[in-house]
């Protein structure tokens, strides 16, 4: 296993001293990535993800698809007998009219304050 880094300057310059400061900057930016993975990985963030995310696989319906004793018939049978996700239609409009809004008026402050 290995990485592949390749560092590039942001501005079109090819100084020895722009290269040096974008290769420092990626490598940094590298060791920053695998110090906050260990961390996710020493205090179990990274492992209670995992379970959370594939809990389902532990279920009645998912150890049959995980053993091939699960169809398409019965998994179809088994969506159609869900519940719909119980978000009122409202909701949702009232959200995507706003956003816009909000999104100006945060711009708007920004630019006040500066």
């Amino acid at each position: 296993m290995g990485i592949n880094f390749d560092s590039k300057n942001r501005r079109p310059s090819n100084t020895y001293e722009d290269m040096f400061h974008a290769f420092i900057l990626g490598m940094d930016s590298f060791a920053y990535g695998l110090i906050k993975a260990a961390a996710m990985i020493e205090d179990g963030r990274l492992e209670k993800n995992i379970d959370e995310r594939y809990a389902s696989f532990e279920s009645e319906l998912g150890k049959k698809v995980r053993n091939g004793e699960a169809t398409l018939e019965k998994l179809a049978q088994k969506a159609s007998e869900l519940k719909a996700p119980s978000i009122h239609v409202s909701v949702l409009i009232s959200f995507v009219k706003r956003a816009p809004y909000k999104f100006i008026e945060r711009f708007r402050k920004t630019v006040k304050k500066g």
